[in-house]
């Protein structure tokens, strides 16, 4: 029986500079829009909708009811993506609409030549385009963008900076990293910033990424620190933040207090001390009716923990009295904050990133999200299991997830998840704590079953929440397992244009149990020219085959393929990937561009050689089930290099691919091989 309870949860308070306990409020969010790359700034639109950019070069207005999106601006065949490149920041010009220009941040270029960039865009009949060229970096690197961009009542442009390429100039002045640069809104330095001719306001900054501006005009912004030390800084006129000498306050005796004092060093209003970071991202300052509890108060997205913090000002807007967090990871990493002039607010994920963690990226990452109140009298509802199975071979790693959920109305948060007896071999890996639990989702907390030998495993976890008490969850891990495999992870068979074709896609069962299949499924670039004919269902035995008969007519020359995945109870997903080439004896009509795939099959970076009359054309690679997973425009350079690597930086893994090439005559596809180390 499922342990539940009902709760009335107070909820939890962290404790910054105030010092003493305050009632908190809860939030909980509703989903707003979902299958985003990586958004990195969103920000409430003149028109009423939430203007985004996507690090893979994309910017969109979504409508923040029904999440409808609107692409405005595609820059892949420019924007460069790894690491912590891409499209970042924007505004607006602060005649907007009248003067219809905005200002957008981005890394451009290739590998072997890359840079940071601020662009003026001109934005007409829901389009943007015409960019002039502002500012430039170049060279760039990979990491420590800033590229927070604002224009203040004083009608110019601020945009922060990172401390890359060069960490050991971020203090100075005469390099343009490590800094927070105002500019005239034609790039010009104007005549009134803090060091004539220079177009620095700040220096000694790591990596900005929060920057937001009070009405009584004075401005906050977040950075990152290294390992120690993230920071929350109010922004003074040629003030000396510290990097690279000091991190977060100028506390060490023998290094830091002596350059403080001989440089006038500008200590932070907060920092997240010596035991780690946060990573502190996009900032927005709050002070509307819609929620009282948030007036005042800084409001500060984080991706190390995944959290809002909220950062309640003194009077003046001057320093920090008092420091909560709310819905701690309970979405994973988040990436900024928006607020609309009715004080509705939105924030963003950033789980397709490289640097994400368990149980994220989630099927609908990444998401815009609006955050909700919870009445005071809200309760919360935690259901859990009492025992979880699972399975692995010896010598295997499975993480599987042990899954509590939320039916209430009010959130409730785990502080621990202990393990408390039982075999090493199994046990709990959710280091990550605090997880709030929001109204309406669950989270799968991770474990671990890692057999060495044959046999059954046990161990017992402890849930630690608030208010609710322990829950205990048993783990069970069995060795006995039924495990299909496909004989080959991809299939190649030939066939004959125009005629009907039948393909033998053979599976194994190479565990030590029984597994029940119940059928298959088809999925894949050309998912839709094939047909299933049988499926051998049932219970199949260790060492048993099952095939799965395909039917395939082939409507064109060319490698058609698609994914055959078996529905079963096999403790991994059993599929394969089959490739059909299709030939043919009578004269068949060209492709309409030919061009080449070198080499193929490829472990690591690959070039695509393209026909001379392609210039303007496009390159695609999609993987089996047709997502896209990289794509350029071809340019007057025919040969066109490729890392393996997504949008999002991240490599992919070994298997097929399709690469389809546009024009203006038509399309063409040849199937790519990646293959393991």
């Amino acid at each position: 029986m499922k342990r539940s309870m009902q709760i009335l949860l107070i909820g939890a308070l962290f404790i910054g500079t105030a010092g003493a306990a305050l009632a908190q409020k809860e939030f909980t969010y509703r989903t707003v829009a979902t299958d985003l790359v990586i958004p990195w700034e969103i920000e409430f639109g003149p028109d009423g909708t939430l203007w985004t950019s996507e690090r893979i070069g994309i910017m969109s207005r979504i409508d923040p009811e029904n999440g409808t999106k609107k692409v405005i601006l595609d820059r892949r065949d420019i924007v460069y993506t790894e690491q912590e490149t891409g499209m970042l920041g924007f505004t607006w010009h602060p005649d907007f609409p009248d003067s219809p220009y905005v200002y957008i941040a981005y890394v451009g270029g290739k590998k072997s030549n890359f840079w940071r960039v601020v662009e003026r865009y001109t934005y007409t009949n829901d389009t943007l385009h015409s960019p002039v060229e502002l500012f430039r970096l170049d060279p760039a690197e990979v990491y420590h963008q800033g590229c927070r961009l604002d224009v203040g009542p004083d009608r110019k442009l601020w945009v922060t900076m990172g401390d890359s390429p060069g960490v050991d100039s971020a203090a100075a002045d005469s390099t343009l990293i490590g800094k927070i640069l105002r500019m005239n809104l034609d790039g010009s330095v104007p005549d009134d910033n803090p060091i004539p001719g220079l177009l620095m306001y700040s220096k000694g900054h790591r990596n900005v990424q929060g920057f937001t501006r009070l009405p009584n005009g004075n401005i906050w912004t977040s950075e990152h620190g290294n390992v120690t030390e993230d920071e929350v800084n109010l922004l003074q006129p040629n003030g000396n933040y510290g990097w690279p000498i000091v991190q977060g306050m100028c506390d060490d005796e023998e290094f830091e207090k002596p350059y403080c004092d001989s440089a006038g060093v500008i200590e932070p209003k907060w920092s997240s001390g010596n035991n780690g970071t946060v990573a502190p991202c996009g900032m927005q300052y709050y002070n509307h009716e819609r929620y009282p509890v948030l007036k005042n108060s800084l409001l500060m997205t984080t991706l190390k923990n995944g959290t809002l913090f909220q950062f309640t000002l003194n009077e003046d807007g001057t320093d920090i009295v008092a420091v909560r967090e709310h819905l701690q990871r309970s979405m994973g990493r988040m990436r900024d904050v928006a607020i609309s002039p009715d004080g509705r607010i939105f924030l963003c994920t950033s789980n397709r990133e490289p640097n994400t963690y368990n149980p994220f990226p989630l099927v609908d990452d990444d998401r815009i999200v609006e955050l909700l109140p919870v009445e005071d009298s809200a309760l919360a509802v935690y259901s859990g299991p009492d025992t979880v199975f699972t399975r692995a071979r010896p010598g295997d790693e499975y993480y599987f997830p042990v899954v509590v959920s939320n039916t209430g109305t009010a959130s409730y948060k785990i502080n621990h998840v202990w393990d408390i007896e039982g075999d090493a071999d199994i046990h709990n890996a959710q280091w990550r704590v605090p997880v709030v639990v929001a109204p309406g989702y669950s989270y799968g907390l991770d474990c671990l079953f890692q057999p060495k030998t044959e046999g059954t495993f046990t161990s017992t976890i402890r849930i630690v929440t608030d208010e609710i008490g322990l829950q205990d969850v048993i783990l069970q891990g069995s060795t006995t397992v039924g495990l299909l495999k496909p004989s080959a992870d991809t299939l190649t068979d030939g066939c004959t244009l125009g005629e009907e074709s039948e393909i033998i896609v053979p599976f194994v069962n190479v565990g030590t149990d029984t597994i029940t299949v119940t059928g298959a499924e088809l999925g894949g670039y050309n998912a839709d020219l094939f047909e299933i004919v049988t499926v051998e269902t049932g219970v199949i035995e260790p060492d048993d085959v099952i095939n799965v008969r395909l039917k395939f007519v082939a409507t064109k020359p060319g490698a058609h393929l698609c994914e055959v995945k078996i529905l079963s109870t096999s403790y991994r997903p059993a599929t394969c990937v089959v490739i059909c080439k299709s030939v043919t004896s009578v004269q068949e009509t060209p492709a309409p561009y030919q061009f080449a795939i070198q080499p193929n099959p490829s472990i690591d970076a690959v070039s695509f050689v393209m026909p001379e009359d392609l210039v303007g054309g496009e390159v695609f690679v999609y993987d089996v089930m047709g997502a896209l997973v990289w794509s350029t425009k071809v340019t007057s350079e025919h040969v066109i290099q490729w890392n393996g690597h997504r949008f999002d930086g991240t490599s992919v893994p070994a298997g097929s691919y399709v690469v389809s090439v546009r024009g203006t005559r038509g399309t063409s596809t040849m199937i790519m091989q990646r293959t393991g180390r």
